[in-house]
């Protein structure tokens, strides 16, 4: 697995677990979806540093590993980052996402859109 894979892992997960811990899990607590957004941010942050990189060494296409993997939030930041590479595919699993019944993936609703847009 090439060190971009790993790091890319890691930080969706990272990403992943704070979305479920401020969005998901119940009771629903204020301060630590304060807390998650927080996390989560950051992750999306080094993310998208970690992309820029990634598409100038042409590695996004080393994504496709990631856009069916167990976790939701993993395979819709894999697939955000994979519409660059295969438009067709990642849209449809954006698609799936969007269908999902979680209200939390509104990301790929929004991500979705905004391709549409040309944004």
């Amino acid at each position: 697995m090439s060190n971009f894979k790993e790091k890319f892992l890691e930080l969706a997960l990272i990403h992943a677990e704070a979305k479920y811990q401020g969005f998901e899990l119940k009771p629903f607590d204020e301060n630590r979806l304060k807390e998650s957004v927080k996390i989560s941010n950051n992750a999306i942050n080094k993310i998208k540093k970690l992309m820029l990189k990634a598409n100038k060494n042409g590695q996004l296409n080393e994504l496709k590993d990631y856009i069916y993997h167990e976790n939701q939030y993993v395979r819709c930041i894999a697939a955000t980052y994979y519409l660059f590479v295969n438009e067709e595919l990642a849209k449809t699993v954006l698609e799936e996402l969007n269908r999902l019944p979680v209200p939390n993936y509104t990301d790929a609703y929004t991500i979705l859109h905004a391709w549409y847009r040309g944004h």
